[in-house]
């Protein structure tokens, strides 16, 4: 709303509609000082996600997950915390069991792969590759994706 006034009072923003935002304004703390609401609305969003994947149970989860939750310091906020229960009750393969295991960040696996110590190998035999970092990781600035996706698919940059 505060960047709003200097555009209203420059012609850019319509006055009456930054009156009519602004009748009454809501502030919440962030996520990480109500930590009183993260257990209710983690299972809030737990159990959409069992709906949506057509569930019949969901089980809730344990005390060392619900403890995980509530001391992390959700820099994403409320949407952060939905992609992360969403994540875990997508992920659970037994849904009679809590949910123990809670994912914040789903990359760093990726990008951080046990490493092996070096073996001979059998004479004629290749050895594979590593894999790649997961191909969400790998972010290309938007002016490069624009032009490898007007080059290979003849998307212009007014179509993304």
């Amino acid at each position: 709303m505060s960047t709003c006034r200097p555009w209203a009072a420059a012609g850019k923003f319509r006055a009456d509609l930054l009156d009519r935002l602004a009748f009454d304004v809501v502030t919440l703390p962030p996520l990480r000082e109500r930590a009183e609401d993260i257990e209710l609305l983690a299972e809030h969003m737990a159990l959409q996600m069992t709906q949506e994947l057509k569930r019949d149970v969901f089980s809730g989860f344990t005390p060392r997950a619900l403890q995980a939750l509530q001391e992390y310091d959700w820099p994403g906020n409320v949407r952060e915390l939905k992609n992360v229960v969403e994540r875990a009750v997508y992920r659970t393969t037994d849904p009679d069991q809590a949910i123990d295991e809670i994912v914040f960040d789903p990359f760093r696996l990726a990008l951080a792969p046990a490493r092996r110590a070096p073996t001979a190998e059998p004479a004629g035999t290749k050895s594979v590759p590593p894999a790649l970092p997961h191909p969400h990781r790998l972010r290309w600035p938007r002016r490069m994706a624009l032009t490898i996706s007007s080059i290979t698919f003849g998307v212009s940059s007014t179509t993304c």
